[in-house]
């Protein structure tokens, strides 16, 4: 055992298979985009947990979802800051309020009726729909309710109104509020771009 033996010759291996992975790195999301996780108990028919990339890409408007829940103090707030519009508007096409001011009788029915119509008001909209949920695209927007659904196109929108704390989607026979605080930095942006492309004569605040 110990005479020195010639080395015997390595075996040929044998080939094996090889399998290559290529792997695509998904597209960034351009500044403007909103990432959205579709919330499977609202968004029948979609597959939960999908990223879905809103806003403007690929020709498309952006797509916008968020929920309104609205407080008693808070639609209150609204119903102030917007009554006095609608009864200058009413006023003004009846010869009156062309300084821009309300009437006295108008200033003291908005203080005195306000509560009184404004909770009673309230309280049947958070009995009948506790939650709203808004999807806004280029065509419109649809409201979905315990209630039903409710689907306003941009043409038969009178106006938008900005007030200090929500916008007002105007419809001639009724409102929409929406909050701001109910979408964020960048769905505040594209929600903009689309008021300013359907109301070109109306400028953000």
């Amino acid at each position: 055992m110990l005479l020195p033996q010639h080395p015997r010759p390595v075996a040929r291996r044998r080939a094996v298979a090889e399998m290559t992975v290529a792997a695509r790195q998904a597209a960034a999301i351009a500044p403007g985009h909103v990432l959205h996780v579709a919330d499977a108990g609202r968004d029948a028919g979609r597959d939960a947990g999908v990223p879905v990339a809103l806003g403007e890409g690929a020709g498309v408007e952006p797509l916008l979802r968020f929920a309104v829940a609205l407080g008693l103090r808070e639609y209150l707030e609204i119903l102030r800051e917007a009554m006095p519009l609608k009864l200058l508007a009413w006023e003004r096409a009846r010869g009156k309020g062309a300084d821009g001011r309300l009437s006295l009788q108008a200033r003291m029915a908005l203080k005195v009726l306000l509560p009184v119509v404004g909770i009673p008001t309230f309280l049947l909209k958070k009995r009948r729909m506790p939650v709203c949920r808004f999807a806004v695209d280029a065509t419109g927007l649809e409201r979905a309710t315990a209630a039903g659904r409710l689907r306003v196109a941009w043409r038969d929108v009178v106006a938008v109104h900005r007030l200090q704390g929500a916008w007002l989607v105007d419809k001639g026979d009724g409102a929409l509020p929406i909050p701001h605080r109910c979408l964020d930095d960048v769905q505040t942006a594209a929600f903009e771009r689309l008021l300013v492309s359907h109301f070109p004569q109306d400028t953000p605040l």
